[in-house]
């Protein structure tokens, strides 16, 4: 959780308080461990936008 601070110290941190940001529209796909190891071959051609995020690891 974001920690409160004295906005004239960390104004940077207001956009967050406040909600205006969303890093979420960041994330450009979702996949398993098998498509992210698949996805690191083919940095070098930016097959998508955004952030690809592994967020399974095994079998379910």
């Amino acid at each position: 959780m974001l920690k409160k601070y004295r906005r004239c110290q960390y104004p940077g941190a207001i956009a967050f308080d406040v909600g205006r940001l969303q890093p979420e529209k960041l994330i450009g796909a979702r996949v398993d461990l098998d498509e992210g190891t698949r996805l690191l071959t083919m940095m070098d051609r930016f097959p998508g936008t955004g952030v690809t995020i592994i967020d399974r690891f095994g079998v379910e």
